[in-house]
């Protein structure tokens, strides 16, 4: 009760800084999602027309290489510059911080982990990236998926709260301590921090499929537009709570 009063306390004090990161965070990445999808559209229309032309169709590899170089590389180096920047802030406007004081420390630390994590994870989950066929292909069944994410969302969520000015391998150490000697008492609110994450995933699918199909299907404009805006509110919400609730243990 103590803890979920003092995240109170902090969230009415940093909770509009905290929303407008999050709702740029969101509208941004999904901006970039629209232009992945443009430009992957392009790569395939031109490689359709380079297959209805004989005589060039020896420039059919190339263009699949820049294509593979666009989705392996480029993609994942901006989506997690974007990730990191924003969530970085976030981070620190939940720990009641001051977001830019010794930021180029703090954000090199953040970035160095969140990449290594992403990278594991992408790897786990697509074991056949660098072939040309089935990179996409999942290989785990959609229980080992949730497992894998939220495992990974609840340690690097704990890295994001131990971080601090200590060096980078003493917060590991201490991320993993508390990460398996407190599990029982972080256990159910990272359930239902993960749960809200998802429905914001949920949501942010359904947003980019109705935008691109100009059908909202699945929930009407204005239903879409404040179940987005309470969820990113709950998120935001748990991100100063969970912080608070470490922080005491």
């Amino acid at each position: 009760m103590k803890s979920i009063i003092n995240s109170l306390n902090i969230f009415k004090k940093q909770s509009i800084k905290i929303f407008i990161a999050q709702a740029l965070f969101f509208y941004l990445n999904f901006l970039f999602l629209i232009f992945v999808r443009n430009k992957q559209l392009n790569f395939i229309n031109e490689s359709q027309n380079l297959l209805s032309n004989p005589e060039l169709i020896d420039h059919l590899s190339g263009l699949t290489n820049k294509a593979m170089v666009f989705d392996l590389l480029v993609v994942p180096l901006i989506f997690l510059s974007i990730w990191c920047f924003f969530q970085s802030i976030i981070w620190k406007y939940a720990k009641d911080e001051k977001p830019f004081v010794n930021y180029k420390s703090y954000i090199l630390k953040f970035s160095i982990v969140t990449f290594i994590v992403f990278l594991v994870y992408a790897l786990l989950l697509f074991p056949s990236i660098g072939n040309t066929t089935d990179f996409y292909e999942l290989n785990i069944s959609i229980w080992q998926l949730l497992i894998l994410t939220f495992l990974m969302l609840y340690f690097l969520t704990l890295y994001y709260i131990k971080l601090d000015k200590e060096s980078l391998f003493k917060t590991l150490k201490s991320t993993f301590l508390i990460g398996f000697k407190k599990f029982h008492r972080l256990i159910f609110p990272f359930m239902l921090y993960f749960i809200v994450t998802l429905v914001l995933l949920f949501l942010y699918s359904v947003l980019f499929v109705s935008k691109i199909s100009e059908n909202h299907f699945y929930l009407g404009p204005l239903v879409l537009f404040f179940s987005i805006l309470i969820t990113i509110v709950v998120s935001a919400f748990f991100k100063v709570y969970l912080t608070d609730l470490v922080k005491s243990l």
